[in-house]
């Protein structure tokens, strides 16, 4: 781990320093009171701009920053905040350790076609973050800490509240199903990870029981924030947050080269379940032929089909006029998912 200090760590303590007539006079303000922790994984220039208006509304509303990240960011940034740390430890969470199976049903004909993947536990990796950022962070002796996100905007509702912290512990519920409720597998009332406040010695009390196999006997990150907080005296916001900026959507779609049809692979290895590998050919524009070249066969694609592949592929993927577009990452992300293609009838 590399931590950084801030380059503002003077005004930090001291909001302003006279000298006059020989006599240094030091005016103390209420900026210890609240330490704004920006949680970040900002691999896209997209997601550094979310991450610059973040600190640009925190900035205006006087608050301190301590940025933590798992990859690299620019010192014009770095200088933005008041305290940043660079941890490259990055602890996502695999199957069958851990995974988020995810399906889609297409129409196929008269029939469907049911594609699954097994995609990675982000979860962990946050909590972990969100451990770390605070063990660092409860040195400083803030009155509060507020852990947001980098994609998150800020609302007058978490302005207010980050500049006059109303309680011991501020949480917002989950919202993003629209009008439903949260599934019931996410806990009662379910938590968003997306924003909390904490006075100093609640953090205290929740950091020290934050562990990766207490995480892992809960069905969510949700549900396992619900159930550290659930012991404590806790507030709920009546707003949640559900205009998070880069809300993760997830897509069946491993054609990223264009937009003339859509395909899903699946590479042999569903737990338990061998079979064989495949790719579903889908949303195919009219009077559009794609021709697939695998290993030493071309396959002319011009609707939806299944087209069963070789077991050893060393060659996959089509050209768009000049240019060739290899789809062997996308098979190797196929594997790495558990991706699965069934034909219902």
């Amino acid at each position: 781990m590399i931590i950084v200090w801030a380059y503002s760590l003077f005004t930090t303590f001291f909001s302003k320093v006279e000298k006059k007539n020989n006599i240094i006079k030091i005016h103390v303000d209420k900026q210890k009171a609240n330490l704004a922790i920006i949680t970040s994984h900002c691999d896209t220039p997209d997601k550094i701009d979310l991450l610059k208006g973040l600190i640009k509304q925190l900035k205006n509303l006087n608050i301190d920053i301590l940025l933590y990240s798992h990859l690299h960011l620019d010192t014009s940034i770095q200088q933005e905040v008041t305290y940043y740390i660079y941890d490259k430890d990055n602890p996502i969470l695999y199957w069958p350790e851990r995974g988020c199976l995810v399906w889609f049903e297409v129409a196929h004909g008269k029939d469907s076609v049911r594609l699954e993947a097994m995609f990675p536990d982000y979860g962990w990796t946050s909590k972990d973050q969100f451990k770390k950022a605070a063990s660092f962070a409860l040195s400083l002796k803030y009155d509060y800490y507020s852990f947001i996100p980098y994609d998150v905007i800020l609302t007058p509702e978490l302005d207010s509240c980050l500049l006059d912290p109303p309680h011991p512990i501020t949480a917002v519920p989950r919202t993003g199903y629209g009008d439903q409720d949260a599934p019931e597998c996410f806990g009662i009332k379910s938590l968003s990870t997306a924003f909390a406040m904490l006075r100093q010695d609640f953090l205290e009390k929740v950091n020290a029981r934050i562990n990766k196999t207490d995480y892992l006997n809960h069905k969510s990150p949700e549900n396992y924030w619900h159930t550290l907080l659930s012991a404590y005296p806790y507030f709920v916001l009546p707003s949640g947050i559900d205009n998070i900026a880069t809300a993760h959507k997830v897509t069946p779609n491993q054609n990223y080269f264009n937009d003339n049809f859509k395909v899903f692979f699946q590479n042999g290895n569903m737990p338990d379940k061998p079979h064989l590998t495949k790719a579903y050919f889908f949303d195919v524009k009219d009077n559009i032929s794609i021709e697939i070249k695998c290993n030493s066969q071309n396959h002319l694609i011009e609707k939806a089909s299944i087209l069963d592949l070789p077991t050893n592929v060393t060659t996959l993927g089509f050209w768009d006029k000049d240019t060739y577009c290899d789809f062997l990452p996308e098979l190797d992300k196929a594997k790495a998912q558990y991706h699965s293609i069934i034909r219902h009838k």
